[in-house]
């Protein structure tokens, strides 16, 4: 993972503070500070691609590129 460069940062509306950075390989970092009730996936979590993120948490997330471009 060294040397690689974030080309996006993926939001979802139900998450409003919590954001993915997606990297220029495909994969996608997050974190966690606190997890439920003390136990489970607090930490970093990495997805491989974008095809594993949206099929545990859906497709309806925004770009921030695309944001800036409809400013």
């Amino acid at each position: 993972m060294k040397n690689r460069k974030i080309v996006n940062l993926l939001c979802y509306s139900d998450e409003a503070e919590k954001g993915f950075l997606l990297l220029d390989n495909g994969y996608i970092f997050t974190e966690t500070i606190v997890a439920p009730h003390g136990t489970g996936k607090a930490g970093i979590n990495i997805f491989e691609s974008i095809n594993e993120l949206t099929s545990l948490k859906g497709n309806d997330f925004t770009k921030l590129t695309e944001q800036i471009t409809n400013l």
